[in-house]
């Protein structure tokens, strides 16, 4: 748990205190529709610990060679990983971050590992 302190300069001094502890990893994160360039993720809502907070989520693929596309968006839970190379593996993460304030807290990451892309650019689950 981050905690933050401030002492104000006034003939009457005060003390403000504000706890944020790191949001829970994203629940149920899956990929629904995909192509052969992009995957469509989605995840459960994490909450904060602190009314006044907001969750941001950062949203990354990965393959063998590194980070392929990252990342952050806020108040929503799906993300479109576009600019993907057909019949490839890619790790997922969607990582959430509390923010209040000026203070920012990193939770834990959820990761689908060994995504892969379709071998065609053709939707799948999709009529057409």
């Amino acid at each position: 748990m981050l905690e933050f302190h401030a002492l104000l300069n006034n003939p009457i001094r005060s003390i403000c205190y504000l706890s944020l502890a790191p949001p829970d990893p994203p629940r149920d994160v899956t990929v629904g529709q995909r192509s052969g360039t992009w995957l469509q993720v989605t995840w459960s809502r994490v909450s904060a610990s602190s009314p006044s907070a907001t969750i941001s989520y950062n949203v990354t693929a990965t393959k063998q060679e590194g980070v392929v596309t990252s990342f952050t968006i806020a108040d929503t839970t799906s993300a479109l990983l576009s600019s993907l190379l057909p019949n490839t593996h890619y790790d997922v993460t969607v990582t959430p971050t509390a923010k209040a304030g000026s203070i920012r807290v990193r939770g834990f990451a959820s990761r689908l590992d060994s995504v892969v892309t379709d071998a065609t650019s053709k939707r799948q689950g999709v009529n057409e």
